[in-house]
């Protein structure tokens, strides 16, 4: 099911960013940041 599959995508993502930020508690600016430029290249 294409919505499934959509989901768990979003689940994935949101997971990667958990673990990204847990494991850098110090530079969490620049962790976003970060984040946001990896989204957005993979978006785009």
């Amino acid at each position: 099911d294409l919505e499934q599959d959509s989901n768990k995508g979003i689940e994935v993502l949101e997971s990667a960013e958990y673990e990204w930020k847990s494991a850098t508690k110090n530079g969490q600016q620049r962790t976003d940041d970060l984040f946001s430029s990896t989204i957005n290249l993979i978006l785009s």
